[in-house]
């Protein structure tokens, strides 16, 4: 049967089965949003974290970052795994810096200088 969520300021209102059954914020329900996951400390990427290569030339690497991973590091060993780190992982070391950004938790389309002059 569908089910309808209600969701207030990021808290469970409700769920309402059908027309004439609600469960009311009594009922604790246990829920898996597998893009709202905790990372390992606060602000750091979390492992679940994806991105994929749309364009690859000379002088330009266009990705596509999923929602969860820093754009480049964070203060401190915690938050090292970034965009920028799992890339030069996946053989583009040359890829060391973003001339613009999305936050960790925004999800979009990035262009990459893989030259100094494209930077």
């Amino acid at each position: 049967e569908r089910a309808l969520w209600l969701l207030t300021g990021g808290s469970l209102c409700s769920l309402q089965l059908s027309p004439l059954l609600t469960l009311s914020r009594a009922y604790m329900l246990p829920v898996l949003v597998p893009h709202l996951a905790v990372a390992p400390v606060a602000g750091a990427s979390l492992p679940t974290a994806t991105w994929r290569a749309l364009h690859v030339d000379g002088a330009l690497l266009v990705v596509d970052k999923g929602a969860g991973l820093l754009t480049v590091p964070g203060i401190g060993e915690a938050k090292a795994d970034c965009l920028l780190s799992r890339l030069a992982d996946a053989g583009h070391p040359e890829v060391g810096h973003a001339a613009h950004r999305l936050d960790r938790d925004t999800s979009g389309v990035l262009a990459l200088g893989r030259t100094p002059a494209a930077h």
